[in-house]
């Protein structure tokens, strides 16, 4: 309760008991939420879940602190509430810090993961130092090349990624036009506003490019996106599965590459393509040995032995991505690049190996169809 001096003069105009200290108490009471406040609260919900954690099962108790600490979390996260002190900024810092620590994997951060924290990081610059009454170009903002208003490089290229991420779907019409798909029984995302406020148009020529950096079976080598892309249906999406409410149209689906936590996939490209650089190797040594002395194959066996072996798990692996495939092809091209081989014994060979290519190739434009 706050103290006054001024109740006994104090004049009531109501029935109702009105006390100046519950008025002023009010007042106290609805000051505006800040992050130092929802950071005070999660620390308290941390402190009380640590003290509740188990190591087996999850009391109700447990789940209920785990909850209450994780709703004080996503509102802090949600970048609502306002920086008005260092107590608001360090709040602010940790957020960013945690975020970033969470997103950080073995290829770095996700440029859809940087750019939110960049845009969060730029605020606090300037809410710092409207709160310390400084301008951010006294202390070297300029040269830092930070400005309030200014877009971020690769924003097109953020958009897309981040509507892809979203699970909505880029059309690229025979004529060029580009329009967007998504469920129409959820709520739209956020993206969809921030590409509208943007101009779909920008964002559209990013995601033809996208297209075209998947390296697609289907498309001509040359010229720019629209004249690769041009006369058919394309569609671009982080998955396939609104192929099948597109069917009518008989497009050609083009996922936007392997699911980004497919490690087996991932490491099993790793394998091809170091297989594939040994083959290349031993087949570049054979290459020399034979145009030294093109009549003595015999001193070439031991390591024509160890390539076919090579070769084999080359084959027998699965190819799931553009660049393991790449590798294969480069090996193939090593295969021909020898004419004074006598080609009639290792042409079963490189037929095996071109199935392999072609299987997976398949298998690849099957999972996007």
């Amino acid at each position: 309760m706050v103290e006054t001096t001024t109740r006994p003069k104090c004049a009531q105009n109501t029935p109702d008991a009105v006390m100046v200290e519950d008025q002023l108490d009010a007042a106290i009471a609805s000051k505006p939420r800040t992050l130092a406040d929802a950071g005070r609260d999660f620390a308290a919900a941390w402190r009380k879940y640590d003290t509740l954690n188990s190591l087996t099962g999850e009391p109700p108790e447990e789940e209920a602190a785990r909850l209450h600490q994780a709703a004080i979390g996503a509102e802090i996260r949600s970048g609502t509430l306002p920086v008005t002190s260092p107590e608001d900024a360090i709040v602010e810092l940790m957020c960013c810090f945690n975020t970033m620590l969470s997103r950080t994997g073995p290829d770095g951060i996700d440029l859809v993961d940087t750019m939110p924290l960049l845009e969060r990081l730029r605020k606090l610059i300037f809410s710092l130092a409207r709160a310390q009454g400084v301008t951010p170009s006294e202390l070297g903002c300029d040269g830092f090349c930070i400005d309030e208003d200014d877009i971020f490089p690769f924003y097109e290229r953020y958009l897309a990624l981040k509507a892809l991420d979203a699970g909505l779907v880029f059309h690229v019409a025979p004529g060029g036009e580009v329009t967007l798909y998504g469920d129409v029984k959820a709520s739209p995302p956020e993206v969809l506003q921030q590409i509208d406020d943007y101009d779909l148009k920008y964002v559209g020529l990013e995601a033809k490019g996208l297209l075209c950096e998947r390296d697609h079976v289907f498309l001509p080598r040359d010229g720019n996106a629209d004249e690769r892309l041009r006369g058919k249906h394309w569609w671009l999406s982080q998955g396939s599965l609104a192929r099948n409410n597109t069917r009518m149209l008989e497009p050609l689906w083009v996922s936007f590459g392997p699911p980004p936590k497919d490690w087996q996939a991932i490491l099993q490209e790793r394998q091809i393509i170091a297989l594939c650089d040994q083959a290349i190797e031993i087949e570049n040594r054979i290459g020399a040995m034979l145009k030294e002395d093109p009549e003595n194959e015999e001193r070439i066996q031991p390591l024509d032995a160890e390539r076919m072996e090579i070769e084999a798990q080359i084959r027998t692996l699965t190819a799931k991505t553009i660049p393991a495939q790449q590798a294969r092809l480069r090996l193939l091209k090593e295969r021909c690049a020898y004419p004074g081989y006598a080609k009639h014994e290792y042409a079963s060979h490189e037929m095996a190996l071109s199935n392999a290519l072609l299987r997976d190739f398949i298998g690849m434009i099957g999972e996007g169809a």
